[in-house]
Formats: C-alpha cells, structure tokens, sequence
C-alpha cells in the first residue's frame, strides 16, 4: 500500500507497524484527508456564501496565558473587601468603617495599579497571537466537522516547535481566501457544511 500523505510504499519489513498506519509517517491510512480535497462552506445571514480550504489559528499556550491575564484583570479591577462588618454604638461602628474604607482603598487602588500593567501586558499578547497566527488546510484540523470554533484544533502543528493550535476566542474567525485573511462574524453564519473534493 503506498501512503496518502507521504507516499511511501510498505513493504513485508513493515509488519511490526499495523496494516492500518503508515509506517514511515504514523496517518491513519483510513482517517486521512487529503488538503486539497476538503472544504468548508458558509452562507451568512447578508446571503454571501464562503468556501474555504485554509483558516488561521493560533499558539494554544499564547491564548491559555491571555485567558490567565483576563482573569487577573477581572478579579483586580474588582477591587478588595475584607467582608467586615461592625457592631457597635453609632461612633464605633463609623469609626471601623473608616479605617476599613481606607484600607481597603489602599488595596483596590494597588489592585487596580496591576490591572493596568496586566492589561498592558494583555493588549501586546493579543497583538503578538494575532500577527503570528498559522495558516492551515481545514483538512488537518480537528473537529473541523463541527459548526463551532471553539472545538476546532490542530493537536501537533510542525512549526519551528511542535504547539498546539486553537481558534482565538472571539466573534469572528479568520479564513484565508484568494491569498487574503478574511474575517467572518460567526454569529451571521446560517449554514454551515464541509465537502469533499
């Protein structure tokens, strides 16, 4: 059997590798697709229609680290409250709530602080994820089969270092039609199917 993806051809030494895989590169003969031969169509809510055979996605631990950094920023732009309370004649209880206003003051003010340098740090990390998406034919990615991006990976892209790609999580998703990056608003998308070719 010659292999899809690589070509090579089996041969009797290749008994220690199942009959199903090929033993030079490791596909599954049954699972492969070829790139050129997969697409995906779209048809948007404004009755534009989209085939596509190649989308971006992006550095998995880039976005697990952006993720991070929205939590962070989320919980310090909240601020902080001991969750004190006071019990007291009138002139204790305004006394406590004062020292307790200002310290926690203090804190929020400090915790906003890092959130700002937090969301620095965020806005060049989402740059930097957005300018070094890869390209990929749909055919390599899993779940592809599945209207949803957030499903959508690439578990061991050969890259400079072997990463994991995800679609970036947002309201759009970027296809690469014609030798251009186009947005599609996934929210306007009404069908949705794959095709082979």
């Amino acid at each position: 059997m010659k292999c899809p993806k690589c070509s090579y051809i089996r041969s009797d030494t290749d008994s220690m590798v199942p009959e199903w895989q090929c033993p030079r590169c490791g596909i599954v003969y049954a699972k492969y697709r070829n790139p050129s031969d997969l697409a995906v169509s779209v048809s948007l809510s404004s009755g534009q229609s989209f085939d596509f055979t190649e989308l971006k996605l992006y550095d998995s631990n880039k976005l697990a680290r952006l993720s991070q950094l929205y939590s962070a920023i989320d919980r310090n732009y909240r601020g902080f409250s001991t969750g004190i309370g006071f019990i007291g004649d009138i002139e204790d209880v305004a006394a406590g709530s004062i020292v307790k206003g200002v310290v926690e003051g203090a804190v929020s003010g400090a915790m906003a602080n890092t959130a700002a340098k937090q969301a620095e740090e965020a806005e060049k990390l989402y740059r930097n994820i957005r300018s070094t998406g890869f390209v990929v034919p749909v055919a390599i990615v899993e779940n592809i089969d599945l209207p949803q991006p957030e499903l959508w990976k690439v578990p061991h892209f050969k890259s400079d270092a072997k990463v994991e790609l995800s679609h970036i999580p947002g309201k759009f998703i970027t296809i690469r039609k014609d030798g251009r990056d186009l947005a599609i608003f996934w929210d306007k998308v009404e069908s949705y199917s794959l095709s082979s070719g």
